[in-house]
């Protein structure tokens, strides 16, 4: 039941019942998201992007950790968008190849022929957003998506080993980086 409801099913500590019904569960979730989130999606200039809201949302919930960097990075995904260029998340690719389970997904890991992976959620392949959220966002996502920060960025990546993210302007700076943190 809970896919169906994928990107508002709001991320928070909660308590249940070992013996209460799924049903009832998945209620409160959402209204939880109702209380806390919806106040700041419901705002009449940001409704009629909703889906697109809370798609980019789910993005930057998987992409970042910090608050601004996921404002940069929601401020590239719209750059690219309107330059009609593929968005190139990894995330899309572990959400397709992992069937949408994160957390228990064998191999996580995007490798360079994962970047074919048949699915309209390839990001690779696609130019433009996924058909729908990958995740469910948090108050920091959904608030990034509706307050990207523009900059000369186009590129960006973590660094697997302190997480930081770092940008880049060009592609070929984008490219020193990559081999500078991740080797490639």
């Amino acid at each position: 039941a809970a896919r169906s409801e994928e990107g508002f099913l709001f991320p928070d500590t909660y308590r249940f019942y070992k013996q209460g019904e799924s049903r009832k569960a998945v209620e409160k979730i959402l209204d939880n998201f109702s209380q806390k989130a919806w106040p700041v999606l419901s705002v009449p200039s940001q409704l009629k992007n909703l889906q697109q809201n809370i798609i980019i949302a789910s993005l930057l919930e998987k992409e970042a950790p910090l608050y601004r960097d996921k404002q940069l990075i929601a401020g590239i995904i719209y750059k690219r968008m309107q330059l009609g260029m593929a968005l190139q998340i990894d995330a899309t690719i572990v959400y397709a190849k992992c069937l949408g389970y994160f957390m228990t997904c064998e191999d996580p890991k995007v490798y360079r022929n994962d970047l074919d992976f048949q699915s309209p959620y390839n990001t690779y392949l696609h130019n433009e957003l996924p058909p729908g959220p990958i995740g469910n966002p948090g108050l920091d996502s959904i608030k990034a998506a509706l307050n990207p920060i523009k900059s000369d960025y186009l590129y960006y990546l973590s660094d697997p080993k302190t997480k930081k993210t770092i940008f880049s302007k060009t592609l070929e700076e984008h490219i020193d980086n990559r081999a500078n943190y991740l080797g490639v």
